[in-house]
């Protein structure tokens, strides 16, 4: 029962028409999953670049106690303390090179004191509260915004190239696909051309057998003919060898099992009409290139980071400025009123200077930034002649390949045209076996390269798309 289930599946075929096989393709890629798992990864490497400029909130407190011993002017003495403390401090950084923070602290504390030599014990409950703001700003370095967002830029780069990483490999994808979905069309296409070959073989044998045994024709004739016959089954095996194997080619692009039986649903487009102007044409491809697209964005980063790495050529400088009141009294509400009447204040202004004396380290990474933008435009460079040679390659096979689809498309009817004429003189014994067996190769071969001629055509046409990125 289940073997009969299994090979019902298998049985099953899927009707597959040409954008289905495209869009099957984009999707179940193996290169297009890997593709987008490394645009997720970069738009995290986003976040993350982005979370230095994030405001920040942070909470503390802790409780406390302790006993000591000491003498004094009124002998020795044993005091206790205990209380908590809890903070609280809010900052934020900012893309300008500033830094903010609020801070409010706030702690009591529980005193006593007892004095050995008078038995006596004194203390007295204590509260105190503080609020500051500090302010901090990077200079020489840090005045510059791409600069300080270096890392969000470099973040944003390599987003912007995982998209069209993910876009190539959906265009490659795409183009196997379309390749594929081809390719098993024409093979089927010629392998009903020998089908109808070895049609027409056994038809030609089984005539040439009656006139061998009428003694019309010379028992040797029945054996040109059935090597032709020979030869066609042949050709027909092969057919069907190329087939399987492109219905495989087929089935694995589109991500479905080895086994599926696929019912191609899309025929074959006639030629359209030729480009007649090929400048727009490799103009068209230069600008939608994803290949070169990604090299200039290459070229670019590089440049940004050659900024960035003379730009830290510059010493460091920080300027900080800082100020809080703070109120101290024996409850929470004295000690907050202290705060607010501001009679305990403090201040401080400040400033940092950071001189690398030789500045081997940033001298060596801006030598570095000026060599990989060297490196980059020379890629670039490269990667343009590349592409610029692919798509005129492309047009002269497009071209080609339409001259060919014609001059095939004669010599068919001219070989079927050949064929019928030398079936005519055997019938009335004027035409030899050899010169029929001979017409019906030349049939069989023009069909051959027509399809040929009609899938070089496809195939350089889905070569310039994807070289223009249009797939």
């Amino acid at each position: 029962m289940i073997l009969a289930l299994v090979l019902v599946a298998r049985a099953e075929a899927l009707d597959l028409t040409y954008d289905d096989a495209l869009a099957r393709a984009s999707e179940a890629a193996v290169g297009v999953q890997v593709a987008r798992s490394e645009h997720a990864a970069a738009l995290g490497a986003l976040l993350v670049a982005r979370a230095p400029f994030e405001p920040t909130l942070t909470l503390g407190g802790s409780w406390f106690s302790s006993t000591d011993e000491g003498q004094a002017q009124f002998g020795a003495y044993t005091s206790e303390t205990t209380g908590f403390s809890a903070q609280s401090r809010l900052a934020q950084a900012f893309a300008t090179g500033t830094g903010v923070s609020l801070e409010f602290t706030a702690d009591q504390s529980d005193s006593s004191f007892l004095l050995e030599e008078f038995n006596a014990e004194f203390g007295e409950p204590a509260w105190g509260n503080k609020l500051a703001i500090g302010l901090s700003q990077s200079l020489l370095q840090g005045d510059r915004l791409a600069w300080n967002l270096r890392g969000v830029h470099a973040a944003e780069s390599a987003v912007s190239a995982a998209e069209l990483g993910t876009e190539m490999a959906r265009q490659e994808a795409v183009a196997g696909a379309a390749r594929a979905y081809w390719s098993l069309s024409a093979a089927e296409r010629l392998r009903a051309i020998a089908v109808l070959s070895r049609s027409a073989s056994e038809e030609q044998a089984r005539i040439t057998r009656a006139l061998v045994d009428a003694g019309k024709l010379a028992p040797v004739e029945a054996t040109r003919i059935a090597a032709a016959l020979a030869q066609a089954e042949r050709a027909l095996l092969d057919a069907d060898a190329a087939v399987g194997a492109a219905a495989d080619a087929l089935a694995t692009s589109v991500g479905l099992p080895l086994d599926t039986e696929l019912r191609l649903q899309t025929p074959a487009a006639p030629p359209p009409e030729l480009p007649r102007d090929d400048a727009a044409v490799l103009a068209a491809v230069r600008s939608g290139s994803l290949t070169l697209r990604l090299a200039r964005a290459a070229v670019e980063d590089r440049e940004r980071e050659l900024r960035d790495a003379r730009h830290a050529l510059l010493p460091e400088l920080d300027a900080t400025a800082g100020a809080s009141l703070r109120g101290y009294d024996s409850s929470f509400g004295a000690s907050f009123d202290e705060l607010g009447a501001a009679t305990l204040p403090q201040w401080s202004l400040g400033a940092e200077l950071t001189l690398p004396l030789l500045n081997r380290s940033d001298r060596g990474a801006a030598a570095q930034a000026e060599a990989a933008l060297v490196r980059a435009r020379i890629d670039l460079a490269s990667r343009e002649g590349d592409v610029e040679t692919g798509a005129r390659a492309q047009l002269r096979t497009l071209a080609g390949a339409r001259q060919s689809l014609d001059l095939a498309e004669l010599n068919v009817r001219l070989a079927e045209e050949t064929l019928a004429a030398e079936r005519a003189r055997l019938s009335e014994g004027r035409s030899l076996q050899r010169d029929l067996i001979t017409a019906q190769a030349d049939v069989d071969r023009a069909r051959a390269d027509a399809e040929k001629a009609r899938t070089d055509w496809l195939l350089a046409l889905i070569e310039l798309e994807r070289l223009r990125g249009g797939l």
